[in-house]
């Protein structure tokens, strides 16, 4: 079966005295031993085993992947590693998760036991969270959730063979098109000494706590811990991508001993057959084979066995002259158990890479029951340049299961490629990261990068920050000319920072994108642009970037022949995280209302109508107890912050006790944001059936009513400079349902009249201080036009109207007027047009959120429309502004003049009709709605 080779192009790991590739290479070719007494305080309990043990397995970042402190804490640290590694080792192979949310990529891994559920179990600290916290489907299932992979999501358990057998299974994957990019990884950690007690017993552990794989005093193997990922997609979609790749799979093969000896046996013919099967079926000579990373852990029987059935298969036809070639990373790190395959293939990648072989450490006799010069295998013993008869180097690597089943992958170098560079004379270094903290860690990690490797491509190290990494709200950015300029640049911020010098940049919200080389210029005229000027130009996309602007760069960098290359990957602010850290207050399992607990403060009086800060306000104290989250962000989603679905049921009971309404069990799963959710409140909580909606009463200005346009009184709600004008919202949706059907049964031209009479009385309902001031888009001008004739007819005052696109006429603009349009708005014009046709469409498929919620409502908007279009207008002697989108400024006013007798008062509002009222256009809105209040109050 010939199949397109896999390319690998992103790894992550963590390996005893080893986490990065140059640290491992160091451990390797320096004959290094990782094994040491275990040092760990981590629940009162002292390990003293020795071991190939990894550092700060207590520490992680449940921030950055929305997690709460409790359930980090009862989360498996095996669960938290793969979740960190995931994300570094999509950020090596330059893949922006984001980009691949909602993709088919799939993912493979495997982890170590349950023993920390047992721990936790042990000190009574289980809870809920622990559950899924440490079930090992979870494992995958968690990682595929937060990166939202919609390919297959498999937990994988052949004990020592698991990584390679979940390496199969991805490639597997890829073949059959179930998906076009796959992950692979596994978690190992040693928690408690059980496993070295029963594995001691049945004499398996070395007893001088070194594994001397292939040496005649080897008598068994040492145990270790790890965490790996790697990244794979199709070759030729890597090549055509431009991916770095460390090297390709040729072929893979798992079987299993079926009956042996006993249940762990190995089977030497099982073994051979898997071996014969991959190279028959995928037409490869085995005497193309150099080197082969073995399982071997350093058991006499059980390396002589491999080594046999090796023998049997790459022997035949091979030169006595030319041995091949055998080693084991197992005496270096320890016996890594499920993630031992995959230890094995990053060995196998840096070999390949640097093209040397490494020494097996601890060979110094060999085992006597196997015959080396017979077999034509040689144990490598030293370091030494990787040279082959064959056109391109190869290696395998097996893992074998002590359950019986067998793994077998092929490995061969990354393609050699042309190297084409061509530089900028100027070039953008951003960076970014979810905190300060990280941001100052992340910024040494590059300063140490560009140290040790000064000689490096400007631009191909900047491209790669630009464009292949993740843009968080914590910036900072610089324009250099040169690595050294760089290095200057980085060694002064990370002492400014340090020193609290300097503030990092935080973003609020992020905008609209920009593409790079629309600012710069046009695509012929890059390359004539002087340093002063690419640099003057770089600085304003800097600029624009600190500010939240989405900057697209790979129109700007791919003028040039960049590429991505290997840089730093995230540094995480990590915490500590153990079950010894939870709260004292057991709040997951508090299934009681949470409230009790709090002040009386938090409770809102039953009878009082809500404005939206007091909503938020409140909300805010919930989640912060009910999360055990110090800040929180009107902007949070509830989910991401680390609530469950628990917490949420709980929260929302509890919503229903403090707000005095009728809410959903499932409103949080609606509306995870508080943003959302304190705006469905507020529209719940309100008077039943009134049509009013207060966002807030205070302010020493007239009252602004917006009419339907609820979203815009939302902005209006939380702008600055609108925050002494008490706001209310009219809407024809918050009309209970028996005056629906009222109005339901009334003629078309009679509806806007009636619907305006039920709105006037809310507002005398309400008590609002008069004069109003009324405002309302497009085609709701009607019913505000009647609203305001109704208030003047029993006295109450109305001071102006603002109508915004609000001609009482139906419009379209001409080619003409859009090519005007576009002129003046640029490359938004053709982005927003867009958006505007793909989100109508969508409403065509689906029913609107927030104004058409149920088939009621449906009908009775319909009734509203048709109502509108058979509304006659009237004279109106007060005062309306009318503020006119860049789109319609040639539309027929000839009606609104009519209407007002000629003492209309236009204004221009830059923006396209459709999204007046999205950012960044509403803020230029709110301005001119400020300003005409502003100049009102003034005279």
């Amino acid at each position: 079966m010939n199949q397109e080779p896999i390319a690998i192009i992103g790894i992550n790991f963590r390996f005893p005295q080893a986490d990065t590739p140059e640290k491992f290479w160091h451990l390797l070719t320096n004959k290094r031993d990782a094994i040491t007494q275990c040092n760990r305080h981590l629940d009162n309990s002292l390990l003293t085993m020795q071991a190939g043990f990894i550092e700060d397995i207590d520490r992680f970042d449940a921030d950055f992947f929305n997690i709460s402190h409790d359930e980090a804490c009862l989360m498996s640290p095996q669960q938290r590693l793969l979740l960190e590694s995931t994300w570094l080792a999509l950020e090596d192979a330059g893949i922006i998760p984001q980009n691949i949310a909602g993709s088919d990529t799939s993912l493979f891994i495997s982890t170590g036991g349950n023993e920390y559920y047992s721990l936790m179990n042990n000190h009574h600290k289980s809870r809920f969270s622990a559950t899924t916290g440490n079930n090992t489907a979870m494992a995958a299932n968690r990682i595929s959730n937060y990166f939202d992979l919609h390919g297959a999501s498999v937990f994988i358990d052949t004990a020592c063979s698991s990584s390679l057998v979940a390496i199969h299974q991805a490639c597997n994957s890829i073949y059959l098109g179930e998906s076009s990019l796959a992950l692979a990884g596994g978690a190992n950690l040693i928690l408690t000494d059980g496993d070295l007690t029963a594995f001691t017993d049945g004499g398996m552990i070395a007893s001088d706590g070194r594994c001397k794989v292939f040496d005649a005093n080897a008598d068994g193997y040492v145990q270790g811990e790890g965490v790996a990922m790697i990244v794979l997609k199709p070759l030729s979609e890597a090549l055509k991508n431009g991916d770095r790749i460390y090297g390709q799979i040729i072929a893979t093969g798992v079987n299993h001993n079926g009956k042996s000896n006993t249940l762990t046996s190995p089977n030497l013919k099982a073994q051979v057959s898997l071996l014969e099967r991959i190279y028959e079926q995928n037409k490869i000579d085995p005497n193309t084979i150099d080197y082969i990373e073995t399982h071997a852990v350093g058991t006499t029987i059980g390396d002589a066995l491999e080594l046999k059935a090796i023998g049997k298969v790459f022997s035949k036809n091979r030169p006595f002259n030319n041995p091949l070639k055998v080693g084991s990373v197992k005496p270096n790190i320890g016996h890594t158990e499920n993630v031992s395959g995959m230890a094995s293939l990053i060995k196998t990648l840096l070999c390949l890479h640097s093209r040397k072989l490494t020494p097996n450490l601890h060979f110094h006799t060999p085992n006597t029951s196997v015959k080396f010069d017979k077999l034509k295998i040689q144990v490598q013993d030293q370091l030494e340049d990787f040279n082959s008869s064959n056109d391109t180097l190869r290696m395998a690597i097996s893992a074998f299961g002590f359950g019986g089943t067998n793994a077998h992958i092929l490995i061969e170098e990354a393609p050699q490629l042309p190297v084409e560079s061509s530089e900028f004379p100027v070039n953008i270094f951003t960076l970014s990261a979810k905190s300060e903290s990280a941001l100052l860690n992340l910024a040494k990690k590059y300063l140490d990068f560009i140290i040790k490797n000064s000689s490096m491509s400007l631009t191909n190290l900047c491209y790669s920050t630009c464009t292949k990494r993740t843009q968080f709200n914590y910036r900072w950015c610089t324009v250099i000319e040169s690595i050294s300029q760089l290095e200057e640049h980085l060694t002064k911020i990370i002492n400014q920072i340090e020193n609290k010098q300097y503030v990092v940049k935080k973003v609020g919200k992020k905008r609209n994108k920009i593409n790079a080389l629309s600012v710069i210029c046009e695509e012929e005229k890059i390359r004539s642009l002087g340093t002063d000027s690419l640099s003057k130009k770089l600085l304003e996309l800097g600029e624009m970037w600190l500010e939240g602007i989405n900057i697209e760069w790979d129109g700007f960098y791919h003028q040039s022949t960049s590429k991505y290359i290997s840089i730093p990957t995230y540094a995480f602010d990590q915490g500590k995280y153990w079950f010894s850290d939870l709260s004292s207050t057991d709040r997951e399992n508090n299934h009681q209302l949470l409230v009790t607990e709090q002040q009386e403060g938090i409770i809102i009086n039953e009878d009082k109508i809500y404005n939206l800060s007091e909503i938020e306000s409140k909300l805010i104290e919930l989640w912060k107890y009910c999360l055990n989250k110090r800040e929180i962000d009107r902007e949070d989603n509830f989910f991401h912050l680390g609530g469950t679905s628990l917490q949420a049921v709980n929260l929302s009971a509890e919503m229903q006790r403090t707000f005095k309404s009728e809410i959903s069990s499932t409103i949080i799963f609606e509306y995870p944001t508080l943003k959302e959710l304190s705006q469905v409140i507020l529209e719940n909580r309100n008077i039943n059936g009134s049509s009013l909606t207060v966002f807030h009463a205070t302010g020493n200005q007239n009252p602004i009513i917006t009419v339907n346009t609820f979203q815009l009184s939302h902005i209006l709600a939380h702008d600055k400079t609108m925050q002494n004008y008490p706001l209310y919202n009219l809407n024809i949706f918050k009309l209970s349902s028996e005056i629906k059907q009222n109005i339901l049964q009334i003629p078309p031209e009679n509806t806007l009249e009636k619907i305006a009479n039920y709105m006037v009385e809310d507002i005398i309902k309400g008590q609002l201080k008069q004069p109003y001031n009324l405002i309302s888009f497009c085609g709701d001008s009607h019913l505000t036009l009647e609203i305001a004739s109704q208030l003047n007819k029993i006295n109450h005052q109305v001071d102006s109207i603002i109508l915004i696109d609000g001609i009482f006429k139906n419009y379209n603009p001409s080619l003409s007027e859009r090519y005007k349009t576009f002129k003046k708005l640029g490359f938004d014009y053709i982005y927003l047009k867009g958006t505007n046709v793909i989100d109508d469409w969508f409403k065509k498929l689906s029913k609107n959120k927030l104004n058409t919620a149920n088939y009621e409502d449906n009908i009775f908007y319909q009734h509203y429309l048709l109502g509108r279009s058979r509304y006659v207008t009237k004279a109106y002697p007060g005062n309306i502004h009318l503020l006119l989108s860049t789109e319609w400024q040639s539309a027929d006013l000839s009606l609104v003049k009519e209407i007002t007798s000629n003492k209309l008062k236009v204004d221009q509002v830059l923006g396209l009709h459709n999204n007046l009222i999205e950012r960044p256009y509403v803020d230029y809105l709110i301005q001119k709605i400020h300003y005409i209040y502003s100049m009102k109050n003034n005279r």
